[in-house]
């Protein structure tokens, strides 16, 4: 019986973090991915911040590791920029062996042309870098 009180003390303990929902959301007809200050998850991503402030994990069915640098996320086989300006929003760079070249107008009538959604944070005229490189990555 402790046992399973410790148990329920630690999961309500935990519950705060827990209940910390998803601040920003991208949606293709592809696919979809959420993020908070610490994660993104989503399809075909699985990202969260180190203790050391790089991100790991799971994007596009690679394992990568990467250290923040403004718009910028820098790794082993990795080298991704975020740019936004009053016309279009922009992640361009390298992912493994493959060139990453996304563009989608800001208007309203652009996004939906190009079948993307942002809600949160992620719509946010300064979503926070890196989980909107992730997020826009893996909704494709």
């Amino acid at each position: 019986m402790r046992i399973r009180a410790l148990v329920v003390t630690a999961l309500l303990a935990a519950a705060p973090a827990l209940a910390e929902g998803p601040r920003g959301e991208v949606f293709s007809q592809q696919g979809s991915a959420s993020f908070d200050s610490t994660n993104v998850r989503g399809t075909d991503v699985n990202m969260s911040r180190q203790p050391d402030g790089r991100w790991a994990g799971w994007l596009n069915g690679s394992f990568v590791t990467v250290s923040v640098d403004g718009n910028t996320v820098r790794g082993p086989n990795v080298s991704l920029t975020y740019e936004r300006t009053k016309k279009e929003t922009r992640v361009h760079g390298l992912l493994g062996t493959g060139t990453i070249a996304i563009t989608v107008p800001n208007e309203p009538k652009g996004a939906a042309w190009h079948n993307f959604r942002l809600e949160g944070s992620a719509a946010d005229q300064d979503p926070p870098v890196p989980q909107m490189i992730f997020a826009l990555i893996a909704a494709l």
